[in-house]
C-alpha cells in the first residue's frame, strides 16, 4: 500500500519536474498560480504531493466513495 503510494508520488514528481523543463509549461504554471493568488505556490507544489499519507488517502476515499454519491448506467448491447 505504501509502496504504491510512493510510486504515485514519484510519478507526480517526475512529471512535474519534466514539465518545468519547458519554458512554455513553466510560464503557464506561473500564470496559473498567479491567478490563484500567489505564483510562489508553484515552488511548494511538489511538497504538497509528497506530504500526503496513505491514511489520508484512505480516509478521503471512505468519505467520498459512498453509495449515495454513486451513479449507475444501464446499457443494452445491440
Amino acid at each position: 500500500e505504501k509502496d504504491e503510494l510512493q510510486k504515485v508520488k514519484n510519478k507526480a514528481e517526475s512529471t512535474f519536474e519534466f514539465a518545468e523543463m519547458s519554458i512554455l509549461n513553466k510560464a503557464m504554471n506561473l500564470a496559473y498560480f498567479e491567478l490563484l493568488g500567489d505564483a510562489d505556490m508553484l515552488n511548494h507544489e511538489n511538497k504538497k504531493y509528497q506530504s500526503v499519507s496513505a491514511e489520508q488517502m484512505l480516509a478521503l476515499a471512505k468519505n467520498n466513495f459512498i453509495e449515495a454519491n454513486s451513479s449507475v448506467m444501464y446499457y443494452l448491447a445491440s
